[in-house]
């Protein structure tokens, strides 16, 4: 599994995953976002990024909704009384939805949801 940060790469597969760790703030090697401190590989990254039809905005977003899913099993004891994990699952919830609002979803996820009306009686 590999870690690349490089902007100014030439090669477009690098460049991507660059600006998506960007954008998502996993550009540290040495202190990952992911509860276990790890970072995305960037075979995880190249996997979204074509999971969310090659767009860095998009990529980001599901990224981050991923975050909050991880985040959010995280007891609060486990980094000390200070820390509320529940903080980290808004956070990385907000900014996925202030993505979504810029970049969109994927047009496989805009088919696939559905609402279902119901009434009381």
């Amino acid at each position: 599994m590999t870690f690349t940060y490089r902007l100014d790469s030439a090669d477009l597969n690098e460049a991507n995953i660059a600006k998506i760790r960007l954008e998502i703030g996993d550009n540290d090697e040495e202190r990952g976002i992911k509860p276990d401190a790890s970072n995305f590989t960037d075979e995880e990254i190249l996997y979204i990024f074509g999971e969310e039809d090659e767009n860095v905005g998009r990529a980001a977003a599901r990224i981050c909704e991923q975050m909050a899913t991880s985040w959010s099993s995280v007891p609060r004891t486990m980094f000390g009384s200070l820390f509320d994990p529940r903080a980290v699952v808004r956070n990385y919830m907000k900014q996925a939805e202030n993505l979504r609002a810029i970049y969109g979803h994927t047009d496989d996820a805009a088919a696939g949801s559905f609402s279902v009306g119901m009434k009381r009686s």
